[in-house]
């Protein structure tokens, strides 16, 4: 009896080692889960406020940044796209892109968005914008600089459009042209002397009224500053 009493204590005594230990094992193991759950939450977290910011600069956009998929329908039409062709996003996103382009346009826009999708390189963007024509909700065209970049996510392959209306640059432009040629004109044919020089007072353009005043052929001036020339 006593021996197997001295066995029961020490099978006790071991017995509750063993769920000492295996207590002290699930507290770490425990530990380790409470580290990797606040790991991950604080990543979602982060996630949550990351997406939330690219969704705030997204909207906030003047561009429109419009996606679409392979078949060319649009997936994603932010505030700015809404603000320059007219069309709500719940309006938009689900329609094809041809929606927003001439009809005359149409077919080689998708041609060329074909061709950049079969590009070997799928996260290369367009290094410079190319001119394109947009329609506005009304039926108005208008010029606008494009760019596109598309990513292969999985088997789906996803293109990003960002597009800037030029219109009233494009409006400056021109009033600067006309400007420029109004000018021009009235340089070469006012009967008064007209003479253009840069900082240093070199002769840039010397008219032809100048030239019948003063005496002196441009070819002579041009270039010189006045203390090299003589009136």
């Amino acid at each position: 009896r006593e021996r197997a009493d001295t066995a029961l204590r020490q099978a006790k005594i071991e017995l509750e080692q063993r769920v000492i230990e295996r207590t002290h094992d699930l507290q770490h193991i425990n530990h380790q889960l409470e580290l990797e759950l606040r790991e991950r939450q604080r990543a979602e977290v982060a996630l949550q406020i990351s997406r939330s910011r690219f969704a705030g600069i997204l909207e906030i956009a003047s561009d429109a940044i419009i996606a679409i998929d392979a078949l060319q329908t649009i997936t994603l039409f932010n505030q700015g796209a809404e603000q320059i062709f007219g069309y709500s996003a719940t309006e938009a996103i689900g329609r094809s892109l041809d929606l927003l382009l001439p009809q005359r346009f149409a077919a080689s826009y998708r041609q060329h968005i074909q061709a950049f999708g079969a590009d070997p390189h799928p996260s290369r963007q367009m290094g410079t914008r190319r001119q394109v024509v947009g329609t506005r909700r009304d039926g108005r065209e208008f010029p606008a600089e494009a760019s596109i970049s598309y990513l292969n996510l999985g088997q789906e392959q996803v293109y990003t459009i960002i597009l800037r209306d030029v219109t009233e640059q494009q409006r400056t432009e021109n009033d600067l042209r006309d400007a420029l040629q109004k000018l021009n004109f009235h340089f070469e044919n006012s009967p008064l002397a007209t003479i253009e020089w840069d900082r240093e007072f070199r002769v840039v353009r010397w008219s032809a009224a100048a030239e019948k005043i003063f005496g002196w052929s441009s070819a002579a001036v041009l270039g010189k500053s006045p203390n090299e020339w003589k009136f």
